[in-house]
């Protein structure tokens, strides 16, 4: 499990990079091989156990995975926003493609140290999967290989999704309780 905070959560500051969660907000998963905290954005590569077979390659909107590690890209879904609200492009997942084909994760940032330019550039070949979050809905698009991914805000919808070996996204919905009207 990879979680990475968003514009609304505490670490969020102004700065990029955004640091991750801290390790006390998940005192029970925390020490778990399984979950991981990230900046955001975060690159990340994950091994496969067994690549897909070329028969599951062929499917439509799949993507090509070559080697038994899958390159990811997380990100919040901010650097999308902040990038429409500067052109004329209105679906996210559209404006995903372009900071794909530019090669910059965040073109509207300010920062300039390393490690925001190592996160922001994507140097040589395209990652397999860029997940976006935070966005309205789910949804799903494929550009010159990568697979985009939508990932609808969880706070408001409930919605996380999980990947399977063969890069098929599945969504899962929670149902949210308000614990807010709780005496």
């Amino acid at each position: 499990m990879f979680i990475l905070p968003g514009k609304l959560d505490l670490t969020h500051q102004g700065a990029s990079p955004q640091p991750p969660f801290h390790r006390q907000l998940f005192p029970l998963c925390t020490y778990r091989r399984t979950f991981h905290r990230l900046t955001n954005p975060s690159k990340i590569t994950v091994s496969l156990a067994t690549p897909p077979n070329e028969e599951e390659l062929l499917l439509q909107n799949s993507i090509i995975i070559e080697e038994s590690q899958l390159d990811i890209v997380l990100t919040s879904g901010t650097n999308v926003s902040d990038t429409m609200d500067k052109c004329e492009i209105e679906c996210p997942l559209s404006m995903s493609a372009k900071l794909l084909e530019w090669g910059h994760l965040n073109p509207t940032s300010l920062e300039e140290c390393d490690l925001a330019e190592e996160l922001y550039c994507l140097k040589g070949t395209l990652p397999h999967l860029l997940v976006v979050g935070g966005l309205c809905e789910f949804g799903e698009k494929v550009w010159k290989g990568c697979k985009i991914i939508g990932v609808p805000s969880f706070a408001d919808t409930g919605i996380a999704v999980t990947l399977t070996k063969n890069c098929d996204v599945v969504p899962v919905n929670f149902k949210i309780c308000n614990f807010s009207t709780r005496r």
